[in-house]
């Protein structure tokens, strides 16, 4: 800022100015604050506020089932949502008909209603404080009181609703799955009426039984084949070394006829004989019993094969069957298993579902919200604002500033004042 003279004012100008008028910058700051003191005093209405503390607890009886159970039962609600839900408009709406804040002297709406309410989640707790603030302490614990009853009462109905609609679903679900176990345990029963897993086990163990025993045998006949066959070929190696007949050389007398004959001779005719010899050609009795014993080894052999080989015949039609058993047992206890596997599974869902079932019955029957009372509104004994002590210092500092303002104007008109005033004249000049 220049002066008159062109000279520019420094600081110690400004503090002569601030000296100067002293008492018009006190007098003007002790006038705001009286004045903003007595507003607060008198003029200002004070601000009571009355708050209710609720709780949210978990509900006591948890309806869960399996995730493959699909079921429309809500999950937990966040503290956050019940702050909306205190909020609502509809809630706010029902408090002002319920104590008539529609009607004169109070006329509140809904938006009027909303700002004196005020909801906060206490930190790392499951409390939610509602305060409300009026200019009528008895009025803030009615309304806050009012609001409290109304929520809890509109929760608790809003949980039985809920709570109901999952009995029902949770009924219906049971009648599915009593259906689906009755199902499956009557396939599984017809299953096994038409379809014996027992019996073909013990055709299994009868045809390995059955190849044991044949498969013994067998190998004693191939012993005992080759037995014969060492024993055949002995006789027959025997047979080649003997001849088929013998010469004999005898006498008269070593002939049995002839003996009967020389009763009947004189005894020079006998004598005369006597001395005759004749050679007779006879078959060799060991070459006929080797013959006979080849041919009795031939039958004793070819018996042998023909029963080694109805076994190896009897042993391999008792392995295709067995096979054709296993096959057959493998697949009957596949679908067995699989038809257990259903019925067990509808069996633990009927379980889990007529669990839960009961558990819910017992939830509805003893359904009292999961919103409780932890203390209710008390009568405000003392305003919470407006802060009378604040007023009176934003007014003493607004009062300094006019203050300032009004010394530096003032000193400003006086000094524009005195160079307007005209030169007085000097006589005889």
């Amino acid at each position: 800022m220049n002066n008159n003279n062109g000279e520019e004012l420094e600081l110690r100008d400004y503090i002569e100015v601030l000296l100067r008028r002293k008492w018009i910058i006190i007098l003007v700051f002790f006038v705001t604050a009286i004045s903003a003191g007595v507003g607060a005093l008198y003029l200002v209405k004070p601000v009571y506020q009355a708050s209710a503390l609720l709780m949210i607890s978990k509900p006591r009886y948890q309806v869960e089932l399996e995730p493959k159970i699909k079921t429309p039962i809500p999950l937990e609600i966040s503290l956050e949502t019940y702050k909306n839900l205190i909020k609502s408009a509809d809630l706010e709406e029902k408090v002002i008909k319920k104590l008539g804040l529609d009607q004169p002297p109070d006329e509140l709406t809904v938006e009027a209603l909303d700002k004196m309410v005020s909801v906060e989640a206490v930190p790392k707790t499951d409390l939610i404080k509602i305060s409300v603030k009026s200019g009528v302490p008895g009025k803030a614990k009615e309304i806050v009181n009012t609001w409290v009853a109304l929520f809890i009462e509109e929760n608790k109905d809003l949980n039985l609703r809920e709570t109901t609609e999952a009995q029902s679903f949770i009924e219906n679900q049971l009648k599915v799955s009593e259906q689906n176990l009755f199902l499956a345990e009557e396939k599984l029963c017809k299953f096994n009426e038409e379809n014996s897993v027992s019996m073909l086990k013990e055709e299994i163990a009868d045809k390995i039984r059955r190849i044991i025993s044949s498969e013994g045998r067998l190998a004693d006949l191939k012993v005992l084949i080759k037995e014969k066959e060492a024993e055949l070929n002995q006789a027959k190696s025997q047979l080649a070394k003997q001849p088929e007949t013998f010469v004999l050389t005898k006498s008269m007398y070593d002939d049995a006829s002839f003996n009967q004959l020389t009763s009947e001779l004189t005894p020079k005719e006998a004598l005369l004989l006597k001395n005759l010899r004749f050679e007779s050609e006879t078959l060799n009795p060991l070459c006929t019993a080797l013959r006979s014993r080849v041919a009795n080894l031939k039958i004793d052999l070819d018996r042998y094969q023909s029963g080694a080989t109805e076994l190896t015949k009897n042993i391999n039609s008792y392995r295709t069957r067995m096979e054709q058993l296993r096959k057959q047992l493998a697949t009957e206890e596949l679908t067995k298993c699989r038809l257990e596997r259903i019925r067990n599974t509808a069996c633990s869902i009927y379980d889990v579902v007529s669990q839960k079932a009961a558990e819910i019955k017992i939830a509805v029957a003893s359904e009292t919200g999961v919103v409780k009372i932890v203390s209710l509104a008390h009568e405000p004994r003392n305003p919470v604002g407006p802060g009378k002590r604040r007023i009176v210092l934003i007014g003493g500092v607004l009062g300094l500033f006019m203050g300032i303002f009004i010394a530096f104007f003032v000193d400003y008109w006086k000094r524009t004042g005195r160079r307007k005033e005209p030169t007085p004249k000097v006589k005889g000049s």
